[in-house]
């Protein structure tokens, strides 16, 4: 359907015919359709609703009629779930915002699968990695709440940004946006834009620090990912999941929201000494294998 809540009828239908033992959704406006659809159809089973984003903050860039509405169906409706499972403690505290999330649990994405470390050998042929040069990196979709345009500006006060390049990997609504920004600042050999990539495992390998000017995160798999490559990450204290991500700044700098000024001091700080603190990051990636995460998905289930 082009729409979602086209779905509701041919779903509730759907439900009804099949009667299924369990249903598990993803993402707040399907997980309301799913419900609406459940309470038409009769359906008695079980259900369980995945959060992925903070639903609070995602909110906030719809209009004030359409967020009432929404805000007001979470509230009624997620209650009759049996479980939300939620990409992180930041989302989980998001939500409660909402509504009483008593019913949901926290597991987290199972983002190092066993083929990360052979994908990240695989030969660079579209980019030449400089010895002499450092490499700052961010792998996002280019949209506004990844907040790219900060990273730009934060970038250009760089007081010298002699052998500093910013490698930017995704694509997004606002590629041209920032592209032009770049232009703007004529900052083009200094920031590049690699597009999306299917294996950026090879080009976070080649790194050398992480950063992160998201306007909110539900858990932020390119920062574990990071991680697993012992970048060292610098990112801002945004609502959703990164404080998790980096321990509470164990693992990385977690830098108050919208100060640029301390951004660019700690990134200068730590630009020729960049290691993760090594202490417990093994045991802090388990959390993120999928043999981990499937486990708690079956127990739940």
């Amino acid at each position: 359907k082009s729409k979602m809540f086209f779905c509701l009828i041919p779903l509730a239908k759907h439900i009804n015919n099949t009667k299924p033992d369990l249903i598990i959704c993803s993402q707040f406006y399907a997980n309301i359709i799913v419900l609406l659809a459940c309470m038409i159809s009769g359906y008695k089973n079980k259900i369980i609703l995945c959060e992925r984003v903070p639903v609070f903050e995602n909110l906030k860039k719809i209009s004030i009629l359409k967020k009432s509405v929404i805000k007001f169906l979470i509230k009624k409706l997620y209650k009759k779930a049996d479980r939300i499972v939620c990409n992180s403690y930041g989302t989980k505290n998001d939500l409660s915002k909402i509504t009483d999330v008593k019913n949901s649990v926290v597991i987290y994405n199972p983002v190092l699968n066993d083929s990360i470390l052979s994908q990240s050998k695989s030969t660079v042929k579209d980019f030449v990695f400089n010895k002499k040069t450092k490499y700052l990196i961010t792998v996002s979709r280019i949209a506004e709440e990844r907040n790219i345009i900060e990273l730009i500006n934060i970038f250009n006060l760089l007081p010298n940004k002699k052998n500093i390049q910013l490698l930017v990997i995704g694509d997004g609504p606002l590629l041209d946006k920032c592209k032009s920004k770049v232009k703007q600042m004529n900052l083009e050999n200094k920031i590049k834009f690699l597009g999306y990539k299917s294996n950026p495992y090879k080009y976070l390998s080649k790194s050398h620090i992480y950063l992160s000017a998201a306007k909110w995160e539900g858990m932020g798999n390119s920062i574990v990912e990071a991680l697993f490559f012992r970048l060292y990450v610098i990112a801002y204290d945004s609502p959703g999941g990164v404080s998790e991500m980096l321990k509470g700044g164990k693992f990385g700098s977690l830098i108050p929201y919208g100060d640029r000024r301390e951004f660019v001091s700690d990134l200068l700080e730590n630009l020729n000494s960049s290691n993760v603190k090594q202490q417990d990051i093994n045991e802090h990636l388990e959390l993120f294998k999928p043999n981990n995460v499937t486990k708690k998905y079956i127990d739940l289930i």
